[in-house]
């Protein structure tokens, strides 16, 4: 019996490492914006927690110092503004990763169509010649016996 080959079969390996790299790629893409995220929740919070320090301060009379954390808020919030750019810049990043990762599926699973085919057709192939075989081994023998039997 003859083996099986696929002729593209390398391709289809290395779409398949095109493949895992590119999913590695998005996680990561994915990991790094949960991370932004994160960043952009707890400046929120110093956010929240500088403002109740100023209005605690206001109310203690402690206007100098209140004033402190108050001038220390625009500094809270442009590095806000900076995650925010990130997380819209990664937003982008993953996008395009999902549209290439979409698109190096669909050629995978192309060459995989493409090798179960050829594989049904080898399949095929394979019982049609057995069958052959086995119908001349059958044509053989009732010659044989006819032979035996003094009919031919």
């Amino acid at each position: 019996m003859a083996r099986f080959l696929f002729r593209f079969q390398k391709v289809l390996e290395h779409r398949g490492r095109l493949l895992d790299n590119q999913q590695r790629t998005l996680a990561e893409l994915r990991r790094k914006r949960l991370d932004a995220n994160r960043r952009r929740r707890e400046l929120e919070q110093q956010a929240e927690n500088n403002m109740e320090r100023v209005r605690r301060l206001r109310s203690e009379g402690q206007v100098s110092s209140a004033q402190l954390y108050l001038d220390y808020l625009p500094t809270i919030q442009q590095q806000a503004k900076k995650v925010d750019i990130e997380l819209a810049s990664l937003d982008n990043e993953i996008r395009r990763a999902v549209e290439k990762l979409k698109a190096l599926f669909k050629e995978k699973r192309s060459l995989e169509f493409l090798r179960d085919r050829d594989y049904l057709r080898f399949q095929e192939a394979e019982r049609k010649e057995e069958e052959d075989l086995l119908n001349e081994i059958n044509t053989m023998k009732y010659a044989s016996r006819m032979r035996d039997e003094g009919r031919l």
